[in-house]
């Protein structure tokens, strides 16, 4: 049985790996900011339901309707390195 190494990591994909993990980062900072901001404002509200719920669901809301407006952002700018549709 023979040893194989993998293929060299290709500097754009390592590259492309690095922005995508800064990204989904900051997505994942900002989700936990937006759940303790609404988690906050929910008990103040005193609404009939669990603040936690309430806060996950505004959170995941706003995160979702954050995250999916970087990609038209990138592409209006003309950042096609980013966009999924691109051929390589």
């Amino acid at each position: 049985m023979q040893h194989q190494t993998p293929p060299p990591i290709k500097p754009h994909r390592a590259k492309e790996a690095l922005v995508r993990g800064a990204i989904w980062g900051f997505i994942g900072l900002l989700y936990a900011i937006l759940f303790v901001f609404f988690a906050i404002l929910a008990e103040y509200w005193l609404l009939p339901i669990d603040p936690l719920f309430l806060a996950g669901i505004l959170a995941g809301t706003f995160g979702a309707l954050i995250y999916s407006s970087w990609h038209w952002g990138f592409r209006l700018c003309g950042a096609q390195f980013f966009c999924h549709d691109q051929q390589r």
